[in-house]
């Protein structure tokens, strides 16, 4: 098909990653459809991150390194790694191609994840952004994955550096939306987590819920989330997520079109739930 020769650049930041980032890459560049270029965010490594990014990169030409100063503690589930993705988006931003792709420095790709991912994009001219999903972490089918996620490459130099927010990761997502295209995962396209799920998530829930103040999310809609995870058999990500909606996020005037797309979203929804609820 024509778009098989697509440029997908694929962005990756890492920190301590010596026991993944090496399976990580072998995949990329195993795919059927090779990457344009493998971009590689080192956020201040201590171990042997470092050591193994520039044999990588000497090794192979599609494989771009940039080294961050470390902070002295991880990024994960603040504002902050926003400006470590920023370091990477603004050489991808200079660059020319067709479809942007976020992995996560422990995220496995089968061989033909990038080469179908495209032929979806190809077929659905709105699809904005979309992931496939690891199957024993399974998401809603309107919620679009952290890794393995492609954003189109003209939304995503529309874009551009992300706002430092704690909702940067879901900014994507709804910047796709407000500009008139669709996100989607496909349940179908599967990629594997190597590290064991459910570490950080406290911080992770607390910075969620200091997203979505951010966001403008509804009172009630936020009040459903946390209550979800009490049913779910997670109190303390619930009020983890509580404590983060109370405290509040980070003012930024990108995000003032994006708070009035989620609150007439969610009031749309919340005024069409109890018809969803009466055949329960």
């Amino acid at each position: 098909m024509k778009q098989i020769n697509a440029k997908v650049i694929v962005l990756i930041c890492a920190k301590n990653e010596e026991g993944y980032i090496e399976k990580t890459l072998n995949a990329l560049l195993n795919q059927t459809l090779k990457p344009y270029k493998i971009v590689v965010v080192d956020d201040g490594s201590k171990d042997k991150t470092p050591k193994i990014l520039r044999e990588y990169r000497k090794k192979y030409d599609n494989i771009v390194v940039f080294t961050r100063p470390d902070r002295g503690f991880s990024a994960l589930g603040t504002y902050l790694m926003a400006d470590t993705y920023n370091t990477g988006l603004k050489y991808i931003q200079e660059q020319d191609y067709d479809y942007l792709m976020i992995v996560g420095a422990d995220t496995i790709l089968p061989p033909n994840y990038i080469e179908e991912m495209v032929k979806r994009f190809v077929e659905d001219p709105k699809l904005g952004i979309a992931s496939g999903m690891d199957p024993d972490e399974p998401i809603s089918k309107i919620h679009v994955s952290g890794t393995g996620r492609m954003i189109r490459g003209t939304i995503a130099k529309k874009m551009g550096l992300l706002p430092r927010i704690y909702a940067w990761e879901t900014y994507e997502i709804v910047f796709v939306k407000i500009n008139g295209y669709h996100a989607k995962n496909f349940p179908d396209l599967h990629f594997k987590h190597q590290r064991p799920g459910g570490k950080g998530h406290m911080r992770s829930y607390y910075g969620w819920g200091r997203a979505m103040r951010e966001l403008g999310y509804h009172p009630l809609y936020a009040f459903g989330r946390f209550m979800m995870n009490i049913i779910r058999g997670h109190p303390s990500w619930a009020i983890a997520m509580m404590r983060g909606y109370i405290k509040g996020g980070r003012n930024d005037p990108k995000l003032l079109p994006m708070k009035k797309y989620m609150w007439n979203y969610q009031r749309s929804y919340l005024s069409h739930l109890p018809l969803k609820l009466i055949p329960f």
